[in-house]
């Protein structure tokens, strides 16, 4: 029984050779090899694949072209995961936040909600809302959103930085200011903190 599960394993490991590489690139920070990989998978190993492992492939590949700002690509790349998998919260949050990149954010707002259909304990997919309704002037709604974030996740930074931004547009220098530092503090490379101080000393420094 033992060779028999080792002779499965070493099978399954070569034929998901290209599949594990292509990710590998991908939590390696390279993303640009990492689409080239994920293309090669598409092109040359797909077939090698259980059925039920494609819609990760295109999931990926959408996921390094949104690092490399390639939004359309990643639009094309989620549609064929969605096809293989459409109520897939992974693929409908990844192209909720390219269509929000591409500021088609009715679409992304439809997409992003879908996601929360599917999965309504996501921090995260809940501050990626609260970040699209900001985008449209639903100030309010995305107070709730942000809210919920942080009751679901208390670090959940893209959710602090939200309520920073909001509290920025309302006038509260202060609040805002608390709340970027907040993010900065658990990220300290969270861009949505990092420009919102910005704006923040831009504000002062104007008056």
């Amino acid at each position: 029984y033992t060779v028999a599960l080792q002779g499965k394993q070493e099978i399954r490991a070569i034929r998901y050779a290209g599949f594990n590489a292509a990710w590998s690139s991908y939590y390696s920070g390279l993303y640009q090899e990492a689409v080239t990989d994920f293309q090669k998978v598409i092109s040359e190993e797909m077939d090698r694949l259980d059925p039920g492992d494609q819609w990760q492939v295109y999931s990926g590949l959408g996921a390094s072209q949104l690092e490399l700002n390639q939004f359309k690509e990643a639009v094309e790349a989620y549609d064929k995961c969605l096809a293989l998998q459409p109520d897939n919260p992974y693929c409908l949050t990844g192209k909720a936040r390219a269509k929000s990149e591409l500021k088609e954010y009715s679409d992304a707002e439809t997409l992003a909600r879908k996601a929360l259909e599917k999965d309504p304990d996501s921090a995260s997919n809940r501050a990626l809302l609260g970040w699209i309704l900001v985008e449209q002037q639903k100030l309010n709604l995305a107070k709730a959103e942000f809210d919920k974030a942080l009751a679901l996740h208390a670090g959940e930074v893209d959710a602090m930085a939200g309520l920073g931004i909001i509290a920025f547009l309302n006038g509260d220098n202060k609040t805002a200011r608390d709340n970027f530092e907040a993010a900065l503090a658990i990220n300290p490379e969270n861009k949505q903190s990092l420009e919102g101080l910005k704006q923040i000393e831009e504000a002062t420094q104007s008056r």
